[in-house]
């Protein structure tokens, strides 16, 4: 993803198996900045209930939200930046069957700036993107 890019998010997607806990969520957001120094990264953990269409997100509900700026050390250009946040979560209606979205969008920085999301781990000193959901109750 990159400032201006359309869309200026990538996400993925996991059908629920329970429904979703209210509590503490947990973003770990590492990625690896090119092009540029500073980038702002919005992360959300969004409830997309069953039964839309492909690639539709007009019915999403964003459940929690923690953005980051990530500054590029240049010293070390193919590091990852680290970003690990906490956001309290909404309590949502949820059921087997609905997916969970974790989104990252691009929100503004340095032209041409390019933010990927850490899928290498600890190669590049940091650790793969994920979601830490609320303790079941």
């Amino acid at each position: 993803m990159r400032v201006g890019d359309s869309p200026g998010y990538v996400e993925a997607a996991y059908t629920l198996r329970a429904p979703i806990a209210e509590g503490p969520w947990g973003f770990v957001g590492d990625g690896i900045l090119a092009g540029g120094e500073r980038i702002r990264v919005r992360f959300e953990a969004r409830l997309r209930p069953q039964g839309g269409l492909q690639g539709d997100d007009s019915r999403d509900v964003v459940v929690a939200q923690a953005e980051h700026v990530f500054v590029r050390d240049m010293s070390r250009p193919f590091g990852a930046v680290r970003f690990m946040g906490q956001a309290t979560g909404r309590a949502v209606s949820s059921q087997i069957g609905d997916q969970l979205v974790y989104r990252a969008t691009v929100v503004d920085g340095d032209a041409g700036t390019m933010y990927i999301l850490n899928g290498d781990g600890g190669k590049t000193g940091g650790s793969i993107p994920r979601l830490d959901l609320p303790a079941a109750r």
